[in-house]
């Protein structure tokens, strides 16, 4: 028997899905697996519900233009717009109150010179002069971000129009530049200046810019205005939200004033005018965590460029982000706060991220050097963001032949890719919208899975008129039967066929340095699998490759597909960039990592034939980082399968095609917009390199492990085989009632199994299986939440037994698509209902 006080725990199991192809199978290798655990946040009181919206999600980021009939955006999950398109959408939810509405907010600059209206509030707070606060719509100067600045060698009064200044290289002509009284940093007596001419010492400005000119004397400040990521025009300044911005005369950083600005003006359009709408969020906008160096920020106003990190390696830029989300989270609590960039942080305090750029950047044809990056992100961030209610979504901008971006293409391949790997996560899929295209919809999005329909698999057309069609038959998915799987053969991604040797490091760390002072040690403390792992010990230095662990060269052919897997961990959030060198050239991939492990697979096609170098770029942060289970296999992994309760979704995110077998009867779609949704059934599947496919269930076929077995299937204790079975068996004893729980270790290098029962009512006569210190068990919520951990190695078993009513319901929640039930070995889908024996 176990104690009631007992610790808390991670995720995980390992199950077969079913047989996919005669060449790959779902993933059964936990080095391989990089599923994060996604927390079982419950929506705190008040907010909006996120949990109950079926597959596909859809939202509507970033919103241009709501032209048209406005009926048809009655569509989409979510809409998230600036101030500006507020009465539309209140307009809309009068009509459609389940309609979510996120409140779009740019903190990192002023926009509003688009429209020329300075003193309204659609994208940030508004601007229309300078002031000793910033209120109103005044903004007071030490509230802008400058770069490095210099000084005054004359005095001038004010109506003089130009200015002789010590260093003149800094500036450039048709920026803007604020002037302000010694010392630096007091912004006394400040102005903003437009830079008309320069030659030599000497700048001509314009004075007087949403100020009033003044006189100062010689050794004044002048500093450049930084802009921000909205365009290149010069009034698109920056504000400083580092936690080296000045406070105005009212003691308030700009930070403080927008989020209590955003607290009284929620729900109010540009104008000030409160609308009729119901929020449901707010949605920043370019909130990076580092600020981007060239900007050649100085966010102390000490003259000096510092990009927003101190000497010593403090991010006063980051840091800062960090406290602006605390402010604006307290402010609008329960309401989700979201972070606008696939590079911010706030895990401490956000409820999830926009994935900006999905998956092929921002340029008209796809790019998808950083794929692997951004999938890792969307996964990270849906595991990371811990304060309910929990809302990520991508954003794709591709240009697709459906709907083009100044460019023809031949096909909606990056729309399928982009939506295809926004299903293997449980956020919310976008498609950038604009002023030619404001409702990008694809056939994709709404299909008729009614039993019996003649129009059945058929795509509902999105037509004026058929709105209440397209509506009815959202979600069509429904709900996942599991985590994504990839799809990839077994025997050739076995760690003996690793090209990386010791890549667990249980026998030391021979052929792994540290570089740019920091050591590297076997740490037999701390491991994701087995007993030790590699530790490096935090050194900060201000550029990213300067500090690095580097393993052994590692011999390549040269356009060959190979898969890097790994596992890290860090003392705290930090990114970690993932080299591969080589004479022929590098490949980079940045991924994220916290303070628990997390398992990471990056795919490349090898430039050069011959020696590799793998490194992990450590510099720009300090912290102490872990590194275990490091594996290098050719081939490449990037093959995803989920399965849904109406259909699954299949993506190749590799260069090459790849025939997969389904392994039972599905159907294309039968839609209007792609050749590639014909109708037609099918067993096997031929997808182009970087496409994807939505398939729907053949009518009347019986997939079994559907999320339900008869009563009595569930009773019977299973053979369990140890050297094969790497999967969480279910049984229950139908004379005492008692339930059993044994994690299979399978023959592997270590799996865990994660997971939380939800019970109606409280759990009796515990008892526990050869659990071991790594196994941890908690009970929660008055004795009626059971979380455990379980490590299995080998043909080791760890297990859990437990009661409760048979009248109370029982969820089994896991991060695995399957668990095991019953003497007969039946295979379901998690979540489980332990009293209906179906789906929770």
């Amino acid at each position: 028997m176990f104690k009631r006080s007992l610790s808390s725990m991670t995720i995980g199991i390992t199950a077969c899905l079913m047989s996919i192809t005669t060449l790959l199978i779902a993933a059964e290798h936990s080095y391989m697996d990089d599923n994060d655990y996604t927390p079982l946040a419950a929506d705190p009181t008040g907010s909006p519900n996120f949990h109950d919206d079926l597959w596909p999600r859809l939202i509507l980021a970033e919103t241009k233009s709501m032209a048209g009939d406005l009926e048809k955006y009655s569509k989409y999950n979510i809409i998230a717009t600036q101030a500006a398109l507020m009465p539309l959408v209140a307009e809309l939810q009068t009509k459609h109150p389940e309609i979510r509405y996120f409140r779009m907010f740019t903190p990192r600059e002023v926009q509003e010179y688009e429209s020329g209206l300075y003193c309204t509030q659609s994208k940030g707070i508004p601007f229309s002069e300078t002031g000793p606060a910033t209120e109103g719509c005044a903004v007071y100067a030490g509230h802008w971000l400058y770069s490095g600045g210099t000084t005054l060698t004359n005095t001038i009064d004010a109506s003089t129009d130009e200015v002789e200044v010590s260093h003149p290289n800094i500036f450039q002509v048709g920026q803007y530049a604020a002037i302000y009284d010694a010392p630096a940093a007091s912004f006394e007596n400040a102005e903003h200046v437009k830079i008309i001419a320069i030659n030599g010492a000497t700048l001509t400005i314009q004075r007087g810019y949403q100020s009033t000119s003044a006189s100062h004397p010689t050794g004044s400040i002048i500093a450049q205005h930084v802009l921000g990521q909205g365009g290149n025009n010069p009034l698109n300044w920056s504000y400083n939200l580092s936690t080296a911005c000045p406070k105005d005369s009212n003691g308030n950083t700009v930070s403080t004033v927008m989020a209590d600005f955003l607290r009284d003006n929620l729900d109010k359009d540009r104008f000030g005018e409160t609308r009729d709408v119901q929020v449901s969020g707010v949605l920043f906008d370019v909130d990076f965590f580092f600020e981007l160096n060239q900007k050649m920020s100085d966010v102390n106003n000490d003259l000096i460029i510092d990009h927003g990190i101190t000497p010593e390696g403090f991010n006063m830029w980051g840091v800062g982000m960090d406290d602006f989300y605390t402010l604006v989270r307290n402010n609008v609590y329960p309401l989700p706060v979201i972070a606008g960039t696939k590079n911010s942080r706030g895990f401490g305090s956000l409820s999830g991220a926009q994935i900006e750029g999905w998956v092929g950047g921002f340029g008209l044809v796809p790019d998808y050097r950083e794929l692997d990056s951004m999938f890792a992100k969307y996964i990270f961030s849906l595991a990371q963001y811990k304060d309910g209610p929990l809302h990520t979504h991508v954003l794709n901008k591709q240009s697709t032949k459906l709907y083009p971006k100044h460019i023809d293409l031949p096909d909606n391949k990056s729309f399928r890719l982009g939506f295809g790997l926004a299903l293997m996560g449980d956020g919310y899929y976008g498609q950038e919208n604009d002023e030619f295209y404001p409702d990008p919809w694809y056939d994709e999005y709404s299909v008729d899975i009614t039993a019996g329909s003649a129009t059945y698999g058929s795509a509902i057309s999105s037509v004026s008129g058929n709105e209440n069609s397209v509506i009815n038959h959202l979600g069509w998915l429904g709900k996942p039967k599991g985590d994504f799987k990839r799809l990839y053969d077994n025997a050739a991604f076995s760690v003996s066929n690793s090209l990386i040797a010791n890549g667990d490091f249980e026998n030391g760390t021979t052929d792994w340095k540290g570089l740019g002072g920091i050591a590297v040690n076997q740490d037999s403390t701390v491991a994701q699998e087995g007993s030790s792992s590699l530790h490096a010990n935090g050194i900060y230095s201000s550029q990213l490759s300067a500090v690095l662990v580097r393993g052994p060269a590692i011999s390549l052919v040269k356009d060959r597909q190979y898969t890097l897997a790994f596992a890290s961990k860090a003392s705290s959030f930090r990114e970690v960039t993932v080299k591969i060198s080589s004479p022929g050239g590098a490949v980079n991939h940045r991924v994220l990592t916290g303070p628990e492990w997390t398992r990471r697979l990056v795919t490349f096609t090898a430039n050069y034939t011959g020696d590799h170098v793998l490194s992990f770029l450590l510099g720009r942060e300090s912290t102490d980082t872990w590194f275990d289970a490091i594996y290098l296999f050719e081939g490449n992994a990037n093959i995803f399968r989920r399965d849904f309760d109406h259909g699954i979704a299949l993506v190749n995110a590799t260069p090459s095609d790849r025939t997969i077998n389904l392994g039972a009867p599905y159907q294309r779609i039968l839609g209007t917009q792609d050749t590639v949704n014909d109708g037609s059934e099918i067993q096997s599947i031929t997808i182009p390199a970087f496409d994807g496919i939505v398939l729907v269930n053949k009518p009347g076929y019986d997939y079994g492990g559907n999320g339900y077995i008869q009563p009595g299937e569930e009773c019977g204790e299973p053979v369990i085989y140890p050297e094969t079975d790497l999967s969480l068996l279910l049984w229950k004893d139908c004379t005492t009632g008692q339930w059993n729980m044994h994690a299979s270790g399978g023959g592997s290098d270590g799996v865990t199994y994660h997971g939380r029962i939800d019970a109606a009512s409280e759990f009796y006569n515990l008892g526990s299986f050869q659990l071991e210190s790594t196994d941890k068990l908690l009970l929660d919520n008055n004795n009626q939440t059971l979380k455990f951990t379980l490590r299995a190695w080998k043909n080791g078993q760890d297990g859990v037994d437990f009661a409760i009513p048979s009248s109370a319901d029982a969820c089994l929640k896991l991060n695995r698509a399957q668990i095991k039930v019953g003497i007969d070995r039946l295979s379901v889908p998690v979540p489980f209902n332990l009293r209906t024996l179906g789906d929770c």
